[in-house]
């Protein structure tokens, strides 16, 4: 019997036991972004009875774009242990609100670019709410002899809590719109006529309820579900329902841990490539669609220990995952390990960390990871076999804090961007990306340094050597050699004044180019990334900011063809409340 048909009474039984962990961190995500530093080192911790969570997504907020001044994803390894998510520092407490007060910023600039940012919250007895809004758009190189680069992304979200004798019980809802130019069109729309939309437009809709514990460990410590809808260029679309609950008993030190979770992936995709047509020629029917479901489900046992200078997490992952294109049903098991040990208290600690799952791929993480996603995209599974880092990370003084590890991974199935570009005879023509899989073994070697010259100026350097072997390719795509970077945040003038600045060098990399129908392997040379921004703090309440970016986002320029990101500079004001 074919899994779509079982997928809806499956799915409704695991819902009643299961809930998506991590959903009220969804809530609190839009944070002023000067006071994020390019690069944190690893504060090598494992709560009692908490371990990293799991869900079917790996990254349960990677549908999530970020502003232009946070960091780029690949300044990290994948599952680096070296850098939380803001949402989760702002859910576990450890930053002080203080630094994320109500205030709305807003600017515009060159190249039209137009930027909005918000965030509100307050609490009326037992009860808080919360909202943020996130806007940025910017066009670059619009001209009849140059390819187009058009960006927008914006997303709204709102969430209430209020907390019970022994539990906090929410709920939250974001929507987002993101549209970006078919990267690299330049078809002559007088000579011919395509069924490829020129600007790629996807809309989504997430929503979920919670239920957490306050009060400590419990037995039943967490439960919640979480929706989501999107629907993107002509007619495709992505669903998804993602439950998971977690349960704790606590022995005095020792912790022990079930974590339950499920998900069914729906996606439709256009089936085929598109067709290019002279001008006046029938009018092209919207392409077929095709469908692909998954179900995801998983179930973790594990056991935690914690002293005064050692941390152990322990567990076993269990996981099945069937659909569509997938061979019968695929079962999982491989250890969970996580471990931190200080060798000199405060001053130097090596953690390590072993893992793997299964991951599915849809239109939500593609565009996250390629905004031009064609929506000849179809959705895929990928299997993490093997993910491994070890690191070193402590203080040399009270001004500077170091973190070096490594790591290894191996994926089958991993996301590989094909360029598929289509010449007319007039020399106009269509290109965009399909995604195609690809075994990847990656090794990385990665160094940061955070340097605290004063409490005002602080300084972070970087540097990141990667070494891939593809199953297909020379090596793996897109991703580079090495990148180096560093940053600077600083305060002048009694705090008046406040400066970031952020550089990163990307070493030349592989790409997969397309010219219909012969595909073939071709280099990309490596570029810069830069962010910079000061901002004039007239009071408390008043500021004003300018800002310079190469890029409305950091991944855009790793992609065959995006050849110049292009300047944006903007002007603006903001007003905390």
């Amino acid at each position: 019997m074919k899994t779509s048909r079982l997928k809806y009474p499956l799915l409704a039984a695991l819902v009643l036991v299961a809930g998506i962990d991590g959903s009220s961190q969804t809530q609190q995500k839009k944070v002023p972004t000067e006071v994020i530093s390019v690069e944190k080192g690893y504060n090598p911790t494992v709560k009692q009875g908490k371990k990293v969570d799991f869900s079917p997504e790996e990254t349960p907020s990677a549908g999530n774009k970020l502003p232009v001044s946070y960091k780029s994803g690949m300044e990290n390894p994948q599952f680096d242990l070296g850098v939380q998510p803001v949402e989760a520092l702002l859910a576990e407490g450890t930053v002080p609100n203080s630094i994320y007060p109500n205030y709305v910023k807003a600017a515009a600039g060159y190249n039209e670019s137009t930027f909005l940012e918000g965030y509100y919250n307050r609490s009326f007895g037992k009860t808080s709410v919360n909202a943020s809004v996130n806007h940025d758009r910017s066009v670059r190189d619009v001209s009849p002899l140059k390819d187009n680069s058009i960006f927008s992304v914006t997303d709204v979200s709102a969430g209430i809590k209020h907390a019970l004798k022994k539990y906090d019980i929410g709920a939250y809802a974001e929507y987002s719109y993101n549209a970006f130019t078919n990267n690299g069109t330049r078809l002559n729309r007088e000579a011919y006529t395509s069924a490829l939309p020129e600007v790629l437009r996807h809309n989504g809709i997430m929503g979920g309820v919670y239920l957490r514990s306050n009060s400590g460990l419990k037995v039943f410590d967490r439960l919640s579900i979480e929706a989501s809808y999107m629907n993107g260029a002509n007619k495709t679309n992505d669903s998804y329902v993602k439950a998971a609950a977690g349960f704790y008993i606590p022995v005095r030190k020792v912790t022990f841990s079930l974590d339950l979770s499920a998900a069914y992936y729906d996606n439709k995709a256009v089936y085929g490539f598109y067709d290019i047509r002279p001008a006046g020629a029938a009018d092209i029917e919207n392409p077929a669609t095709s469908s692909t479901d998954f179900t995801h489900l998983g179930i973790v046992p594990g056991v935690s220990y914690k002293n005064d200078r050692f941390e152990i997490y322990a567990g076993v992952r269990m996981e099945t995952i069937s659909g569509d294109h997938v061979d019968g049903t695929n079962f999982h098991i491989m250890p969970d390990v996580k471990v931190a040990y200080s060798i000199i208290e405060g001053l130097m600690s090596v953690y390590g960390r072993l893992e793997s799952g299964y991951r599915v791929n849809d239109m939500r993480t593609m565009i996250n990871d390629n905004p031009f996603a064609s929506p000849a995209s179809g959705a895929y599974y990928s299997h993490d076999k093997f993910k491994a880092q070890a690191g070193l990370s402590g203080v040399i003084s009270s001004s500077v804090r170091y973190d070096i590890s490594a790591s290894y991974s191996q994926t089958d199935g991993d996301v590989t961007w094909e360029n598929n570009r289509f010449y007319m005879l007039d020399n106009s023509y269509l290109s965009y990306y399909t995604s195609t899989t690809d075994n990847i073994k990656l090794f990385t070697l990665k160094a940061s340094v955070d340097y605290t010259i004063n409490p005002s100026h602080r300084i972070g350097i970087f540097a990141q050597y990667n070494n891939s072997d593809s199953e297909r390719f020379s090596k793996a795509l897109y991703t580079p050699d090495f990148r180096g970077g560093a940053s600077y945040k600083g305060s002048l003038f009694s705090n008046h004044l406040d400066i970031y600045g952020r550089l990163a060098y990307n070493s030349s990399s592989r790409a997969l180019f397309t010219y219909f129908p012969t595909s073939v392997e071709t280099g990309m040379d490596g570029y810069v990334e830069y962010q910079a921004n000061a901002t004039y703090n007239i009071n408390n309440r008043w500021g004003v900011f300018v800002e310079a970016n190469n890029t409305i986002d950091g991944r855009s320029p790793r992609f065959l063809y995006y050849k110049a990101p292009g300047f944006r500079g903007m002007a603006g004001v903001r007003f905390n409340f």
